[in-house]
């Protein structure tokens, strides 16, 4: 293993960005795997053993990237000295300071980007370096930056999608939470009784602390007999999430303090009776009220013994993820700040500190309203100083000590005096409402051209090319068998006139008593075919009698103006990359580009008729004037007689041509929108910080 430099690096690597001992095994394991080397098996565990058991590990990174110290090393090997192997490569060898730009490089310039196979966390990267640079061009350059990370960069798209679902599946707890509380009470819940509520349920209606039954009315705000208590003091952890409440009687928590629930029942070996009752308590309320969120990890802190003061308020108020620690480092090692003498000039937040903040300070968050709210975080995150952190420290750790006399609290450590939560000033809720609201969010346009061409169903397309009069009313259709009880068949209305329009129309004409037979299955249960073909189903003979052979399929149909010829059917188009928009004698016109016109020599010139095949579509020739192509997330101004809409351009529906587009900031939708007669369209290009220009003139471009 000595002289496996890849390896070496490898272990070196994972002892950096691995923290826990479980992960590091797994990774170090992973590498002896993936990298050829001569050690046995043995010889493997060996080497992760001695490095767990002795701790071994790292804690920062030089400013090279392993890119730029492979290029050095033979230079380096050769005799040369460092700052002449700098040379060799290019690679500015000079002091840290001179390493740093008054704007962002690129991280592909620095060499970094094989640090990070993620593409999404690439493109974060991007996009931040890109705010970074246009603030930097309008202000200068920065005394300090804060950061706090989405939670879903660097996730692959399930994760993604499961914070989405968890996110989804809280709201449905606190809305199911409040209707209960209403039911209860008979009016909405106000302050803190909601969390009260949430707690009371997860304890099972008893005082965490003392085990005695708390009366459901006793949580109301005003009554004062109960409290929410944090678990581990939160002027010692900084932590304000409902794993760290829990809801107990006032006077246990006046008892309790500035304590963790082990200091307070069980320190120092006294009244360990109670600390085995209240340990016991726990893991019944555990497993009792798991389901309303009384999580291991709950439990976990309450049975704490050991606390770790300086590492918890660390973790809590630091993102120590490897994507935020490289924005750390790479902002960090190459951007110039005002004060080069700054110790700590970039600092990653974490969504919990920040949301514990903005709570405080009377801001609340509503993803539902609009996506303003990130503009609102990100003046939070700006305000969140060392210094503030260290005032809002104080506060807390003075407010656990009550107020004095005079109604103001004091920290004895330092003997600050405060009458309130510190704030950056006391205007500064107001303006930033003021701020926000004027607000004008910037998106990516999506010039995507990936993906499926056409969808993975392949259908018959028999009257796609024939299509008969007395089917469907002459127009094309394209069928697909699927399994009865899996068909969705319906019947459009529930009278002996009945009729199951989405079964292919030779059924009622060649297959009559089949026809029938459906029908009146359908009839019999309420129009659900998993009701009604649930059983085995067989076809009837002339005389109506059922015979041996069974119904398993039925042919469905589906309207077709459009699609991709595979083989010999036919499949929806892929994804809709963008559309074309043309004008002729006061009319607009749209040609849509889908996926599989992107690896084809020459774009479509087909317009869309509302209603009509594509063969029926309008012919788009050079007598027509190209005006736009609009991407998703483009940027459009639509002024009909009646509207004028404003708003990123989200689709375009390929049977009517009409557009939808969103305001800027998310908050709603406009569908519908029809363009092709006395419509004035314009588009925008927008910058990183929200700024539009009108685009004044366009040319069609292709993918080839």
């Amino acid at each position: 293993m000595l002289f496996n430099y890849e390896l070496l690096d490898r272990v070196g690597s994972i002892l950096t960005y691995n923290k826990t001992d479980e992960k590091i095994r797994q990774s170090l394991n992973s590498a002896f795997k993936q990298i050829k080397n001569h050690l046995s098996s043995d010889e493997q565990q060996s080497i992760v053993d001695t490095i767990i058991d002795n701790g071994i590990g790292f804690d920062k990174n030089i400013n090279l990237s392993l890119k730029v110290l492979y290029k050095l090393i033979p230079y380096l090997g050769s005799g040369l000295r460092y700052d002449e192997a700098c040379s060799q490569v290019g690679y500015n060898h000079s002091a840290s300071e001179n390493n740093r730009h008054l704007k962002l490089p690129s991280i592909q310039s620095l060499g970094l980007e094989q640090e990070l196979t993620n593409p999404v966390v690439i493109r974060a990267i991007s996009q931040s370096r890109k705010v970074i640079n246009a603030i930097i061009d309008k202000y200068g350059s920065p005394y300090q930056i804060n950061i706090e990370l989405a939670r879903d960069v660097g996730k692959s798209a399930r994760q993604r999608n499961e914070i989405s679902r968890k996110q989804k599946s809280n709201k449905d707890v606190t809305d199911k939470l409040r209707d209960g509380f209403i039911e209860y009470f008979n009016r909405n819940p106000i302050k803190d009784e909601l969390t009260k509520y949430r707690l009371w349920k997860q304890q099972s209606g008893k005082c965490i602390y003392s085990g005695e039954s708390i009366n459901l009315y006793d949580i109301q705000h005003g009554t004062n007999l109960t409290q929410i208590d944090h678990i581990i003091p939160h002027s010692r952890c900084f932590d304000d999430s409902i794993t760290n409440k829990v809801v107990c009687l006032t006077r246990e928590n006046q008892h309790k303090g500035n304590q963790t629930p082990f200091e307070y029942i069980g320190a120092n070996g006294h009244n360990m009776q109670q600390w085995h009752e209240f340990t016991e308590r726990c893991e019944q309320m555990n497993k009792a009220g798991y389901q309303h969120g009384f999580t291991y990890n709950k439990r976990d802190r309450l049975l704490l013994k050991k606390f770790d003061q300086e590492g918890f308020i660390d973790r809590n108020l630091n993102d120590t993820r490897y994507i935020s620690r490289f924005m750390l480092n790479y902002i960090q090692n190459y951007l110039q700040f005002v004060d080069s003498k700054h110790k700590k000039p970039v600092r990653v937040l974490t969504g919990q500190a920040t949301a514990f903040i903005r709570n405080h300070w009377g801001l609340s968050k509503v993803r539902e309203e609009s996506d303003k709210h990130h503009a609102q975080d990100a003046c939070v995150i700006a305000a969140t100083t060392t210094s503030m952190v260290q005032k809002i420290t104080q506060y807390m750790q003075a407010k656990s000590y009550g107020k004095d006399l005079s109604g103001l609290y004091t920290d004895p450590i330092s003997g600050e005096v405060f009458d309130r939560f510190p704030m950056p000033n006391i205007n500064f809720r107001t303006e930033i409402i003021s701020k926000v609201n004027d607000v004008f969010v910037s998106r990516v346009p999506r010039h995507k051209t990936t993906g499926k061409v056409h969808d993975d169903t392949i259908r018959s397309r028999k009257y796609v090319d024939n299509p008969r009069v007395e089917y469907n009313n002459g127009k094309p259709f394209s069928t697909i068998n699927k399994r009865l009880v899996d068909s969705g068949i319906k019947l459009n209305k529930m009278d002996k006139d009945a009729e199951i329009v989405t079964l292919c129309p030779t059924y009622k004409q060649h297959n009559s008593n089949i026809y029938r037979l459906l029908v009146e299955k359908l009839l019999q249960n309420g129009n659900d075919a998993k009701k009604a073909f649930a059983d085995p189903l067989y076809a009837p003979r002339k005389d109506g009698t059922p015979s041996d052979t069974q119904i398993k399929t039925v042919k469905i149909i589906q309207a077709q103006n459009t699609g991709v010829m595979v083989n010999d059917g036919i499949a929806d188009n892929g994804g809709m990359v963008r559309v074309d928009i043309f004008h002729k004698d006061g009319k607009n016109y749209i040609v849509p580009i889908y996926l599989t016109d992107t690896i084809r020599d020459e774009l479509p010139n087909r317009a869309i008729v509302a209603n009509k095949s594509e063969n029926e579509w309008q012919l788009i020739d050079d007598s027509f004037n190209f005006m736009y192509s609009f991407y998703p997330n483009d940027l459009i101004k639509i002024v009909t007689k009646k509207e004028t809409y404003f708003g990123y351009y989200i689709g375009c529906h390929r049977g009517t041509a009409a557009l939808s587009i969103k305001k800027h900031d998310g908050s709603c939708e406009y569908s519908g929108i029809g363009i092709k007669l006395n419509t004035f369209i314009e588009k925008y290009q927008v910058d990183v910080l929200g700024n539009y220009v009108k685009v004044n003139h366009e040319s069609r471009v292709g993918f080839n």
